[in-house]
């Protein structure tokens, strides 16, 4: 199990449970609330499913002993304070936490959102094919149904209950892509995780925001979602590397800056750089620059590149104009530092 006392992520989870099955390659990693016998014995049932488990190797930490004789499973325990005695387990939650940190800063999220990423990044290495194969097929004698997105990233979405205030409304709202909602034996239900995105609307996006100031978000679960038109974005983003990434973003955020702040600083404090024009993901300069065009050549974002270690890129339209204000050239500078934040967090 993997600790965070000093931040927990939202819902007040502080452990993430990691399980990998040997004969399947299949894992997860599940949020629990704690480390004792009956929050594991909750993320066990779940990763079973109806599956019969012949054995289980474990390091003994917190309760998962404990949640293996309720559950009838017979157990084998490695050797204490010896990790490479657990390498293959250790391993697999490494590989997993690496990504989690890169799907954050990818997706400009709080660290807090970690219990959706985990998830996420586990049903990804799931469905990614090798050697013709995946470790879901593997396990369910069927592929992935569902649609591949990246974690954050833009969707529009039907959710369930909503109340519209005109019959004239649309029907479908933005929102961000939290991941896929599982039932027994970690199968896809065939609905998403979405949180509309005025959700986070006069939020702080520093990467140490804490879990309350995100209280009682839920996503919303739906079977109806569609990608914008003119390719991948990320909304959250240029928000996020203004917070972390700028000495005004730093400074504000610092000293409590949240809601109506964002709004109006006051004084003579200046707006902040992603407010001179609503935030956009295309403006990110990526990729080499082509000195023969000028302009900056990038690769589309696609669910293949989802699990990639390094920063996803997306399309950047040439550049027409080339006198754009000393403002806007200040935005592009500020934002152009994606790909390197990315790339650094990657473990």
């Amino acid at each position: 199990m993997l600790h965070d006392e000093q931040m927990p992520g939202l819902g007040g989870f502080k452990e993430m449970f990691n399980m990998l099955s040997l004969h399947k390659n299949f894992r997860w990693s599940e949020p629990v609330l704690s480390a004792d016998r009956q929050d594991t014995k909750h993320a066990l049932q779940k990763f079973k499913g109806t599956d019969v488990i012949g054995l289980v190797y474990t390091d003994g930490g917190g309760g998962i002993t404990a949640a293996c004789d309720s559950l009838d499973i017979p157990f084998e325990t490695s050797k204490p304070h010896d990790p490479q005695n657990n390498g293959v387990i250790e391993r697999c939650g490494g590989v997993v936490l690496a990504h989690i940190r890169t799907r954050l800063v990818e997706a400009g999220l709080p660290s807090v959102f970690w219990v959706f990423a985990c998830r996420f990044v586990c049903m990804m290495l799931n469905i990614s094919i090798a050697n013709g194969t995946s470790p879901y097929f593997e396990r369910f004698n069927e592929e992935f149904k569902g649609e591949k997105i990246a974690f954050g990233e833009l969707v529009y979405f039907r959710p369930s209950k909503y109340a519209y205030d005109s019959k004239a409304d649309p029907r479908l709202l933005p929102g961000v892509f939290l991941g896929y909602k599982t039932g027994h034996g970690c199968k896809w239900s065939g609905d998403y995780w979405v949180v509309d995105l005025s959700c986070f609307a006069n939020k702080p996006l520093a990467h140490d925001t804490p879990a309350s100031v995100f209280p009682n978000l839920v996503p919303h679960t739906t079977k109806v979602i569609r990608k914008p038109l003119d390719g991948s974005k990320f909304p959250l983003k240029a928000k996020y590397v203004w917070c972390n990434s700028t000495l005004e973003g730093i400074e504000h955020t610092s000293r409590g800056g949240s809601s109506v702040d964002l709004l109006d600083p006051g004084g003579d404090v200046e707006p902040e750089p992603w407010r001179s024009k609503p935030p956009n993901v295309e403006d990110v300069p990526v990729g080499p620059v082509d000195s023969s065009s000028g302009q900056n050549t990038a690769v589309e974002t696609t669910a293949d590149s989802v699990l990639r270690d390094t920063s996803p890129v997306v399309p950047q339209p040439p550049l027409s104009n080339r006198r754009r204000g000393a403002e806007e050239g200040r935005e592009r500078a500020i934002l152009s530092s994606i790909p390197m934040l990315a790339s650094r967090d990657t473990c």
